[in-house]
């Protein structure tokens, strides 16, 4: 009952963020924003969550799960009214920055269901969040292209205020029905908090097996960060998309998610293990990408590999985050869940702004540049991997 509450407020927040994916994009471009410019509100976002998940994970541990995520999930719905309120560029570029500032309630959760499962099952209900964040997107997707209307005439207030309610709805979830995970946590007192962070960041950046999950989840989110700009870009470049067909192609490509993430992640990860699951999707997010480079001459084969390229992203995250999960103590695990994030968040810098500044040059550079930093990737957690026993991560522990 613990974990069905957690997950109806976090399906309904990620429905909320499904239904703003493609008004984002293609209410930026309508109001005469370049793709660099685009880029750069994605990647001014990106900077603002990648502090405030420091912050929001040391929160948790100290003052507890529920306040930290009811405090994101009102200010994502406030960051989308905004965008209702004062539909303009600036407007739109405010909104973003809030989102990021509260963006933290995925950390969170996880840490939640990490509090309340048992470390051998872990990799399962973190797998089964991610399905829950692909039903989110998959619905909230197609739930704007409906509201929103086709063309021209699409109605982006509408949206906006549809996907401020929902977060509202969350909020009342969290409120009412969501118990606290983190019982405990007022035996982590305010005299030791800032010591035990201290040594939990130089623990984390200086014995290397924090530091190169950071390193790892940096390199995805850069490739997803880059998609994100990418995608909705070429879809309209090169296919004519409108919003509304943009949220129609990403529920379906999230519909195909879903079903491999429930059917396929869960069996696949006990036979070969984390690492080997991880390098097969991410080998996935490759062979996306090689098809993609061939986007000058085929537009809708780049679509395609694009496509699969989330897909691949998709199904790698669960694991990412299941691995970060089992490497440090409960006690600390806000914490660590928090930094770890927040040092990959510059991925969420770094990617936008790259792929923003190659698009207008080459169609398929930007491809390219996302398939040479997967097999960054893949060397990287093929080292680590190698050097594990067990497939069992270091217990970092103050």
């Amino acid at each position: 009952m613990r974990l069905a509450a957690i997950y109806a407020s976090l399906l309904c927040e990620f429905i909320s963020l499904g239904m703003m994916m493609p008004l984002t994009p293609f209410l930026a471009t309508e109001l005469g924003a370049s793709p660099f410019l685009l880029s750069v509100m994605m990647a001014s976002a990106g900077l603002v969550a990648m502090i405030a998940a420091i912050v929001l994970g040391v929160l948790s541990d100290k003052h507890g799960r529920k306040p930290v995520l009811l405090v994101t999930v009102v200010g994502a719905g406030l960051a989308n009214l905004l965008v209702a309120l004062v539909p303009t560029l600036p407007g739109l570029f405010a909104s973003r920055l809030l989102a990021g500032l509260v963006g933290g309630n995925l950390p969170v959760a996880i840490s939640m269901i990490a509090d309340v499962t048992e470390e051998r099952d872990r990799a399962k209900f973190i797998a089964y969040l991610m399905a829950l964040v692909a039903v989110g997107m998959v619905a909230g997707n197609a739930l704007a292209g409906l509201v929103g209307g086709k063309g021209s005439d699409f109605n982006y207030v509408g949206v906006a205020l549809f996907s401020a309610a929902l977060s509202f709805l969350s909020a009342a979830i969290v409120m009412f029905l969501v118990a606290e995970t983190r019982h405990d946590a007022s035996a982590v007192g305010s005299e030791t908090r800032p010591a035990m962070s201290r040594e939990l960041a130089y623990r984390l950046m200086i014995l290397g097996g924090g530091l190169i999950l950071a390193i790892q989840l940096l390199l995805q989110t850069s490739i997803q960060s880059s998609l994100d700009v990418v995608m909705p870009l070429y879809l309209k470049d090169r296919l004519a998309f409108t919003a509304q067909d943009f949220g129609f192609f990403l529920a379906t490509v999230g519909s195909v998610l879903i079903v491999t993430q429930v059917l396929a992640t869960g069996p696949i990860t006990h036979r070969i293990g984390d690492s080997g699951m991880l390098r097969l999707t991410l080998g996935t997010v490759v062979v996306g990408g090689i098809i993609a480079i061939a986007a000058p001459f085929d537009a809708r084969s780049g679509a395609i590999g694009l496509a699969l390229m989330m897909m691949g992203q998709g199904m790698s995250q669960p694991l990412f985050h299941s691995i970060v999960s089992k490497s440090v103590a409960p006690e600390n695990r806000g914490a660590f869940v928090g930094m770890v994030e927040a040092l990959a968040g510059i991925g969420r810098i770094f990617g936008p702004l790259v792929a923003g500044a190659l698009y207008p040059l080459r169609s398929g550079t930007a491809s390219l540049a996302v398939v040479s930093t997967i097999a960054l990737t893949l060397i990287l957690w093929r080292g680590i991997a190698a050097r594990r026993e067990g497939n069992t991560p270091k217990i970092i522990k103050i």
